[in-house]
């Protein structure tokens, strides 16, 4: 493990919170660009400005679950790689070498 808890914004089984008021901004986003009309259909901008806030919400959670996900797949296939491949050499470094470069692909 890399420290991630100095990180990590959460506690274990915590749950990420979206604003309280998140329905109030839909409204005001809305009529912001309706004006005091209300509009047949919303613009896309309204629905791409709250989607925008709401996934800089999450996008450190996700960033941190794939860090540490990444990091298990990495323990798993290094122990693997020592105890059940050891008397497979080449195929050691071929699934070592494939997994690596699954891994690091972004």
């Amino acid at each position: 493990s890399s420290g991630i808890n100095a990180e990590w914004p959460l506690r274990p089984g915590e749950k990420i919170k979206l604003p309280e008021n998140i329905d109030k901004d839909i409204e005001i986003e809305i009529r912001k660009t309706s004006g005091t009309k209300p509009a047949l259909f919303t613009p896309n901008i309204v629905f791409s400005n709250l989607a925008s806030k709401i996934i800089s919400i999450f996008q450190f959670p996700v960033k941190i679950s794939i860090k540490v996900s990444s990091e298990i797949v990495t323990d798993i296939i290094t122990t693997t790689g020592r105890d059940v491949l050891s008397s497979y050499p080449n195929l050691k470094r071929e699934v070592h070498q494939i997994a690596t470069n699954l891994l690091h692909t972004k």
